[in-house]
């Protein structure tokens, strides 16, 4: 069986969580690199093309959960409107949400897929996670009287997160800005993609 005729790499929405620690089983390979790049920068992704979608003409596509923050936002509208066929919105699988999504025409040649999808995530920088995954500790006590949350609490920034990963990525952003003290992001200067 070619890896055209399998369904593997097929599955409605599972947890971002659950991807990350198991990217051979949701994610196509030549995608992968790509995503850990992304994950790596906390840019979390809500799918990936499968070779079912790949076979049937569409684009090998990473779709980005939620936003970008911080500099990420200028970066992915200034790539948005230079290479429009790269970067653009997309209507995110079982979800009937739009989705900021990186991709290009697929080519039968893995590594080529890999290499040209590891060039588009190269642009974007190191974020912080999404707000709406963590609230102060005063606003997670008021909602949440009988919850435990010394696990899940980052004193520095007084935030209690909705998970430990997400908590990790937070702490992981801080660490970022603590070794880079007073670096300024770069201006983007893409170069045409050369595909």
């Amino acid at each position: 069986m070619n890896k055209y005729e399998t369904s593997q790499y097929e599955y409605s929405a599972v947890s971002i969580e659950e991807v990350v620690a198991n990217p051979d089983e949701y994610i196509i390979p030549e995608l992968q690199s790509a995503a850990k790049v992304l994950w790596d920068k906390n840019i979390f992704t809500h799918m990936t093309s499968n070779y079912q979608e790949v076979e049937n003409g569409e684009k090998h596509f990473i779709a980005i959960d939620g936003v970008f923050r911080g500099n990420n936002c200028k970066i992915f509208k200034e790539l948005s409107e230079q290479y429009p066929q790269h970067y653009y919105f997309c209507k995110g699988g079982h979800s009937a949400e739009y989705h900021n999504a990186i991709g290009f025409d697929s080519t039968k040649d893995p590594a080529e897929n890999e290499k040209r999808m590891l060039k588009l995530v190269s642009f974007f920088e190191m974020q912080d996670v999404s707000d709406s995954l963590s609230m102060s500790l005063q606003q997670f006590q008021e909602k949440n009287p009988d919850v435990d949350w010394q696990d899940l609490y980052v004193p520095e920034t007084d935030r209690v997160f909705k998970n430990e990963f997400y908590k990790n990525a937070h702490l992981k952003y801080l660490a970022h800005l603590k070794d880079s003290p007073g670096s300024k992001p770069s201006e983007l200067q893409p170069e045409e993609p050369e595909f």
